[in-house]
């Protein structure tokens, strides 16, 4: 066959060159697919970030080609780089390399769009149901879950077996594992990255760093804005949280328009925030439970929402797909009825203010991110950063797998599902979404064993 017939029926295809394991392949996708397969992604995707992270790997490239691994993991490296949700600035990266600026706007939404929605509803709603859960409802989240830790694993062995290839960088993973393991804090996450950069530019400088070919570069058809409009939105973000700050000092415990203190509080957690929900649960616990300073008014100094609120919330966004930083949705509705405002505008003020931090900083720095992963310091540094990414994944299994055990009502029964599903999905090939829903059966089953047993 001619080279310009072979190109023509790979475009009719809707896939160009690349090369990742894919026959030297990637997908160039519509509008269309992109509002489709992140819409259905938002509905089925449970077990929190890391889960995520490893359903866009499966999912975006494995099994339909939209970019090459090397790509998917420095944009992974960037997100744990940057202040937000990792998992969400991943959805939104990943649309605006295949359609630009729109396209990153339409797969980051639709992502986010059905948590939103649930959690709004609950919020608003806020019944005795969702404090205390049905067993049921119990028995379906533990199956979900364990799902979720099987694709958490299988991101884990697929993203290792291609980034951690040496010695050096197999050490470097295992390190970072055991050092998230082992501490806590929020430092922790970009602390081994940049200690992981820092040994493979040492370990590295006698070696030129390789240039991207195709395959490393596959995918990749737009970066969204340049770097002038990127440089303006940054600006823009550390506008607005200065700003933000000022206003704050200038209070001094005199408490301004409510839904201005709200949006503050959300939108400094948001900018100020290393590691995702595990580090933002508890700053929000202790904002929106704490008494409130005031000045002369006793009444401003009740809490924003009780504990009992709080947790009935919590508990509801871990049931729930998509993003744990859509929980401020329902933070939001429940302030707002609270202070006697309509509960669907707390949740946007909230929701908005939370969000709004990490999808600016994603889209102002994936311009630069263009520039800046030519750079040869970079080129060396990124084995290192992605082996620490990839260690720090390998942590989400082990302490996702401890609480699980922990949490579930039938602890064995969840280990075998995890099991099943992790053999389903990373040798099978079966798709995410399916391995979810069977998950969810599987655990409803499970609950029906074991009244049947204690019957």
């Amino acid at each position: 066959m001619e080279g310009s017939e072979l190109l023509q029926k790979r475009e009719d295809r809707g896939l160009l060159e690349g090369g990742d394991g894919n026959g030297g392949i990637y997908a160039q996708v519509s509008y269309l697919t992109i509002m489709r397969d992140f819409f259905a992604l938002g509905w089925l995707s449970f077990g929190g970030p890391v889960a995520h992270i490893a359903t866009f790997e499966q999912v975006f490239v494995q099994r339909k080609a939209w970019m090459s691994s090397y790509v998917f993991t420095e944009f992974l490296a960037l997100g744990q780089c940057i202040t937000g949700p990792t998992a969400c600035q991943l959805s939104f990266a990943i649309g605006v390399v295949k359609k630009g600026v729109r396209g990153g706007l339409l797969s980051g939404s639709m992502f986010l769009l059905p948590g939103f929605l649930l959690l709004s509803i609950i919020g608003a709603t806020s019944g005795e149901a969702f404090l205390k859960p049905s067993p049921l409802m119990q028995a379906l989240v533990a199956g979900l879950t364990s799902v979720a830790i099987a694709l958490v694993a299988g991101a884990a062995k697929a993203l290792g077996s291609k980034i951690c290839d040496d010695k050096i960088t197999i050490c470097i993973c295992a390190v970072s594992a055991a050092t998230a393991l082992y501490w806590k804090g929020s430092f922790v996450m970009p602390l081994v990255m940049g200690v992981g950069g820092v040994v493979t530019i040492a370990a590295y400088r006698n070696k030129p760093p390789e240039v991207p070919g195709k395959s490393e570069e596959g995918g990749i058809n737009s970066l969204g804005l340049g770097t002038k409009g990127g440089g303006i939105l940054l600006g823009v973000w550390v506008a607005v949280l200065v700003a933000l700050l000022v206003l704050k000092f200038m209070e001094k415990g005199n408490q301004t328009y409510p839904p201005l203190s709200w949006f503050s509080t959300f939108y400094m957690a948001g900018s100020l925030i290393f590691g995702g929900a595990p580090v933002l649960i508890p700053l929000l616990l202790d904002k929106m439970t704490a008494p409130g300073t005031c000045a002369d008014s006793q009444d401003d100094c009740r809490p924003w929402m009780t504990e009992d609120q709080f947790y009935a919330g919590l508990a509801a966004a871990q049931s729930m797909p998509g993003p744990m930083f859509n929980f401020s949705a329902y933070l939001g509705a429940v302030i707002a009825m609270n202070a006697g405002f309509g509960s669907f505008f707390g949740t946007l003020v909230c929701w908005v203010g939370l969000l709004a931090p990490g999808i600016m900083l994603i889209f102002s720095v994936l311009p630069f991110w263009g520039k800046f992963r030519t750079v040869p310091l970079y080129k060396r540094a990124l084995p290192g950063i992605n082996s620490a990414a990839v260690g720090l994944i390998v942590t989400a299994v082990f302490k996702m797998t401890f609480q699980a055990h922990e949490n579930s009502p039938f602890p064995q029964a969840s280990s075998a599902i995890g099991v099943l599903a992790f053999t389903a999905v990373s040798y099978l090939k079966l798709p995410a979404p399916l391995a979810v829903i069977a998950g969810g059966c599987l655990g409803m089953i499970a609950h029906a064993v074991q009244r049947h047993e204690g019957a």
